[in-house]
C-alpha cells in the first residue's frame, strides 16, 4: 500500500515537470491579469501574446438612449386644402349636424383646477339618423390658444371649458355646440341609477379595474381599500358604478386607444339600457339625473 502511495506521488511530479509549462500557459488564458498602478499587468512576463490580447479588448460602455423625433418625421404631412376648409366651415354651419362634447372630469371634489380624463364628441346626424362618437385622446399635443403647446387634457384646467373649445375648433376645425360634463362621483351615480352595466372583461382586467378601485378609495378616504372590489370569474361581468369607474380607468393594462374602447363598452351599454325602459321611467330617469351633470 504505501509502495503504491509513493509510485502515484512519484508519477504527478514527473507529469507537473513535464507539463507546467502548457498548465502555466492555460491558467494565464483563464484568468484576466490584474491591473498595476501603472497601468501594466502582472503574471504578464511569461506571455506577452496573452496580455496583448486582455489589454485590446475593450470596455464594454453603456447604450445611448435614443433622442425622441416628433412623429411629423416620420409621417408624411398632408396640410389641409383650402376647399378642405371651406367644407369644415360649411358643415360646420350646417344645423342638421349637432356636435356635442361629453367631458369625464377627473374632479374629487367641489372646488379647485382638474383635467379632463375623457372626452368625446357625440354628433347627432340627422341627415343620416345615426349617433356618432369620437374619442379624442387626452394625451394629444395640440396648440392651446394663449398657452403653447400643452396635451389636451390640460385645457380645462388652465382655462375651463370654454378653452377646450377654442383649443378643438382651433386644431380640428371643429365647432361644439353644447357639452356635457360629469365627474367621478356623478358618474357612479348614472350608471347605480340603470341598476349597473355588464361588460366582458378578462382576468387582467379585473385585476387592473380592482386597482383603480383600491386607488379610488384610498383618494376618497375610504377606510376599507378593497370596498366595491370585483370578485368575479372572467367573462361578463356586472359592475355596479363605482366597478364600472374602475373598469373605464384602466389605463396601465395595455394602450389608451383600448382603454378608449372600454369606455365605449360602457357608455354603449348605458345607453342601450336607457333605450330598453318604458318612456316614463326614461323622463323619470332624466330628471333624477340631469342635476348630477354640469352642461350647457
Amino acid at each position: 500500500m504505501k509502495s503504491s502511495v509513493i509510485r502515484e506521488s512519484t508519477n504527478v511530479k514527473i507529469f507537473l515537470t513535464r507539463y507546467k509549462d502548457a498548465l502555466r500557459s492555460i491558467l494565464l488564458m483563464t484568468r484576466r491579469p490584474s491591473a498595476t498602478t501603472d497601468g501594466s499587468a502582472e503574471n504578464c512576463e511569461s506571455s506577452s501574446t496573452i496580455c496583448d490580447a486582455w489589454h485590446a479588448t475593450p470596455e464594454p460602455e453603456a447604450t445611448p438612449a435614443p433622442t425622441p423625433a416628433p412623429l411629423s418625421e416620420y409621417y408624411e404631412q398632408t396640410p389641409l386644402t383650402a376647399e378642405q376648409l371651406a367644407q369644415f366651415d360649411a358643415d360646420n354651419n350646417d344645423d342638421r349636424y349637432v356636435n356635442v362634447l361629453l367631458i369625464g372630469a377627473d374632479r374629487r371634489a367641489t372646488k379647485g383646477r382638474y383635467n379632463a380624463d375623457t372626452m368625446m364628441i357625440a354628433t347627432v346626424d340627422t341627415v343620416n339618423n345615426r349617433l356618432k362618437l369620437t374619442t379624442l385622446m387626452r394625451d394629444m399635443l395640440v396648440d392651446v390658444p394663449g398657452h403653447g403647446y400643452r396635451k389636451l387634457n390640460s385645457t380645462v384646467a388652465l382655462g375651463g371649458v370654454e378653452l377646450l373649445y377654442q383649443t378643438i375648433e382651433h386644431n380640428f376645425h371643429l365647432k361644439l355646440n353644447d357639452y356635457v360634463m360629469v365627474d367621478l362621483h356623478s358618474f357612479v351615480d348614472v350608471v347605480d341609477a340603470i341598476d349597473g352595466v355588464t361588460v366582458e372583461m378578462t382576468a387582467e382586467e379585473i385585476s387592473a379595474a380592482n386597482d383603480c378601485i383600491a386607488g379610488l378609495n384610498k383618494q376618497l378616504g375610504v377606510e376599507y381599500l378593497w370596498d366595491g372590489f370585483i370578485f368575479a370569474d372572467p367573462g361578463p361581468v356586472h359592475l355596479n358604478g363605482k366597478q364600472a369607474l374602475g373598469y373605464a380607468r384602466i389605463r396601465k393594462l395595455d394602450s389608451e386607444f383600448v382603454r378608449t374602447g372600454r369606455q365605449f363598452k360602457v357608455l354603449n351599454m348605458i345607453f342601450a339600457k336607457f333605450r330598453k325602459f318604458s318612456v316614463t321611467k326614461q323622463y323619470d330617469l332624466l330628471y333624477k339625473l340631469l342635476p348630477l351633470v354640469e352642461t350647457s
